[in-house]
């Protein structure tokens, strides 16, 4: 028997104009889902490995973020993000894309995180 754990991020909020509005006004591009309507509470989800840090690729969008912990993890290293107050983001990124301790982001640094909105599941209701 396999299993796997999945990790998510999950924010809730209301969608306005294909956005998710979360509190405090942060607002980040969510891809449409049939029967959601305007300022409707729902809830998004984007897993960490889909979250980038810099090298943006067309189509992605970032929000400004400080980063509050890094935790390394051997292969990986995820860095938990604070966006807006009470938003946290969880991003994983292979250790290999930042080998060196001097390019790592740390605790209290100003950082971008950025995602494509396909890589967003809009869900109904809030989690």
């Amino acid at each position: 028997m396999a299993g796997f754990i999945v990790i998510s991020n999950v924010m809730a909020g209301r969608y306005a104009g294909g956005r998710l509005i979360l509190p405090g006004g942060l607002s980040l591009p969510v891809p449409g889902r049939p029967g959601t309507g305007e300022g409707a509470r729902v809830s998004a989800s984007v897993r960490p490995g889909k979250i980038r840090l810099g090298d943006f690729e067309p189509g992605m969008e970032g929000v400004r973020g400080t980063v509050r912990e890094t935790i390394y993890g051997g292969a990986t290293i995820t860095y938990l993000v604070e966006p807006a107050p009470g938003v946290e983001l969880s991003v994983l990124e292979q250790n290999a894309d930042r080998s060196g301790r001097r390019e790592r982001w740390s605790g209290g640094e100003a950082i971008e995180p950025g995602r494509r909105p396909e890589h967003c599941l809009l869900l109904d209701g809030t989690v």
